[in-house]
């Protein structure tokens, strides 16, 4: 989009031939590039969790890293001292100079070898050295997803499982925080995430994803998608992946829940038409996402509440308005919409 350009009134006759865009269809428009560019919100933020959040504190210098192809991030860590990467939540502690390079991965490739008494508790990273030793970074805290509130210490291990090869081991950590695992660096550098023993009854902090499905509604109807995630940005990756097919949008809803491995189940009101009205949370599960599905063909609002299944507990509820949907505008958008998705800059922007 270039050479956009405003005025502070358009004529009536402008209004007329279509030439003129709102503020109101210009920010449908910007949701509509969105999700045809496929973009993704990476940054990284810390669980708004009342129960811990007295032990989640920021760390060191906060960095933001270079963008390379293929979703690797690059950092110049500038010398010796404590570095906080804002897309991703890791830590990184130099001893100096040093160039770090890193990636998201999916757990999907490596959940096989987490076996009980051990669970995957946080995203996995392949993180290296650029152009020093591995030695040049003393240690590395990998976020996790657990709610460490009221546990005893001493009956939940934490560690870090490191991918060396053929043979992936888990590691000791040197402590852990409410939001975070210190992990020593060894003499190589490679895959690591973090994991947890005897955390089967431990709270995950999670996320209820909403999604408004753009292709599957008609002119009056809603097509909702609600997944059930831990704030794992790796979980959080093979669930989009299976969103690749079709076109949908984040609904801008509070996300924040606390989730067992356990059944949940879905209740709506209006009550709508409900798909998969049960479905199991699972963190080691990653490469198939069981979502919930809501059909509604009246406006909103909607109110929607996440149980614990068969009980009255409530996991999370939020309630979805007129102007939360961008469905309850216009599916498809205008025929200037059209074009300035096309690239044509040929239009002014209507200022209040």
């Amino acid at each position: 989009m270039s050479n956009l350009s405003s005025s502070s009134s358009s004529s009536s006759e402008e209004e007329e031939d279509g030439d003129s865009v709102s503020r109101e269809e210009l920010r449908d428009m910007m949701k509509l590039m969105k999700i045809e560019c496929g973009e993704e919100d990476e940054v990284y933020s810390r669980p708004c969790c009342e129960k811990c959040k007295h032990v989640q504190q920021s760390h060191g210098k906060k960095i933001i890293p270079e963008r390379l192809s293929r979703g690797r991030l690059q950092a110049q860590l500038e010398g010796e001292g404590t570095y906080e990467c804002e897309l991703t939540g890791l830590i990184f502690e130099a001893s100096e100079r040093v160039l770090v390079a890193y990636s998201l991965l999916s757990w999907s490739k490596f959940n096989t070898v987490v076996q009980n008494p051990w669970m995957i508790a946080g995203p996995i990273f392949n993180v290296h050295v650029v152009d020093r030793d591995a030695s040049a970074l003393k240690s590395v805290q990998l976020p996790h997803s657990l709610c460490l509130a009221g546990q005893e210490k001493e009956k939940l291990v934490l560690g870090v499982l490191h991918v060396t090869g053929q043979d992936p081991v888990i590691e000791d950590v040197l402590q852990s925080s409410g939001s975070h695992v210190k992990w020593t660096v060894s003499s190589r550098l490679s895959p690591v995430g973090a994991v947890a023993r005897d955390a089967q009854r431990v709270a995950h902090h999670g996320a209820a994803m909403l999604y408004e499905d753009l292709d599957s509604g008609g002119l009056d109807a809603h097509v909702l998608r609600l997944y059930l995630a831990s704030c794992n940005s790796s979980h959080v990756k093979d669930m989009k992946s299976q969103m690749k097919k079709g076109r949908f949008r984040a609904v801008d809803i509070n996300t924040f829940c606390l989730l067992l491995e356990q059944n949940y189940s879905l209740m709506s009101e209006p009550s709508g038409e409900l798909h998969s009205q049960h479905l199991p949370f699972t963190v080691q599960s990653l490469m198939f996402c069981g979502f919930f599905e809501a059909y509604y063909e009246q406006p909103p609002p909607f109110t929607l509440n996440l149980k614990v299944h068969r009980s009255d507990v409530t996991a999370w509820t939020a309630t979805i308005h007129q102007g939360d949907l961008l469905g309850s505008t216009d599916k498809e958008p205008s025929a200037l919409a059209q074009q300035l998705l096309l690239g044509s800059s040929n239009f002014t922007l209507q200022m209040p």
